[in-house]
């Protein structure tokens, strides 16, 4: 019996197995792919995100790992440029982002829950729920790597599986504050591209991001309103070029310089949504329990601020300290408020691009 099943070992799963193993809890972390391996991404990691990295003493890892320092963010909007200063912190030392790949990132942080004494499983898909007689969820059933049925059992199982969560699937919470798809995306890497920081372009009908990552490369990523998903996807490489000279003109003179290192990935799937992240014996964190979209890049930072803030929760339920459902009520309150600024903002940008009124 594991004091908690956790669905998911990426940014959101890892992290919540690595807080809940270093308090003492018997944790068994369960993700689908083989680890490591790279997962449709922004990439982008706010300084409030890499705090976090540095108070969970992994930042030296990632930043090894050949990942640069964004210390310059430069916004093209209305015929403007405006550069966004990073502050400082509490400490006084001078803020930064940083835009890890994707395998490199995770595998980061599947190996530091491992090394704090949670159970990391990978190539291991659950395939439902176990309940018992009250219907409290009571653990999982999966498939290992070798196609064979496994059982396992928890106090609590939680749903860190993304977007087409199974644990939401099966349990149905309450979703609120849903919004369909304003946009599409696509993006990839670049080798030759010159850059000193994040660039972003955004206009009505699209927009262009820019972001340094690993092996001296940048992800260009662009956005489009979601209606124009089908004639994007017929030749991703052509609207995606064009967009650049028409959003971007000097830029597409650089990525023109450069050569482009792997095949376009993109999605349509970029929703908003709040689900009740928690019910009788489990909880959801991460896109399983709240979706922004991609516009602003706040995925990764908003997930590692999910894993702190459940660890604490789950901690109090696990010790007894208070009832399970009180103190996850509590936690989806905290949960909320945190994020309906960054919503507001990132809800304001992405109908900019998409060209409706908000």
């Amino acid at each position: 019996m594991y004091d908690a099943i956790i669905v998911g070992g990426r940014v959101s799963g890892a992290p919540l197995s690595m807080l809940l193993a270093r308090r003492g809890y018997r944790v068994l972390c369960v993700e689908k792919d083989r680890m490591p391996s790279d997962t449709l991404s922004t990439h982008y990691l706010h300084p409030a995100g890499v705090a976090r990295l540095r108070n969970w003493g992994l930042l030296e890892a990632v930043e090894q790992s050949a990942c640069p320092r964004i210390t310059r963010f430069e916004a093209h909007r209305d015929g403007q440029v405006m550069l966004e200063p990073f502050g400082r912190d509490a400490s006084g030392r001078s803020q930064y982002a940083l835009c890890p790949r994707r395998e490199i990132l995770d595998y980061v942080l599947w190996e530091a829950a491992g090394a704090a004494g949670a159970e990391m499983r990978d190539r291991t898909r659950v395939i439902g729920l176990l309940t018992n007689d009250e219907g409290v969820v009571s653990g999982i059933e999966a498939k290992d790597h070798r196609k064979r049925d496994v059982t396992e059992q928890a106090r609590v199982v939680i749903g860190a599986d993304g977007i087409h969560s199974l644990v939401a699937g099966v349990t149905q919470p309450e979703t609120y504050m849903e919004l369909p798809p304003l946009l599409c995306s696509y993006y990839s890497y670049w080798s030759g591209v010159v850059t000193e920081g994040v660039e972003t372009y955004f206009k009505p009908g699209a927009a262009i991001l820019v972001f340094p990552t690993h092996h001296d490369q940048v992800n260009i990523g662009a956005a489009w309103p979601a209606a124009r998903f089908r004639e994007v996807r017929k030749d991703v490489e052509a609207v995606f070029l064009e967009t650049l000279r028409e959003v971007a003109p000097a830029l597409s003179e650089r990525v023109a310089a450069g050569e482009r290192q792997e095949p376009f990935r993109g999605t349509r799937e970029l929703p908003f949504y709040r689900r009740q992240p928690f019910g009788p014996g489990w909880a959801l964190i991460g896109d399983a329990g709240a979706e922004i979209d991609s516009t602003l890049g706040l995925g990764i930072t908003k997930a590692f601020t999910e894993a702190d803030q459940m660890a604490i929760a789950l901690d109090i339920a696990l010790s007894g300290k208070q009832p399970f459902a009180q103190i996850m009520r509590q936690y989806q309150e905290v949960r909320d408020e945190g994020q309906d600024l960054y919503l507001q903002a990132n809800l304001a940008a992405s109908r900019y691009i998409a060209g409706v009124s908000g």
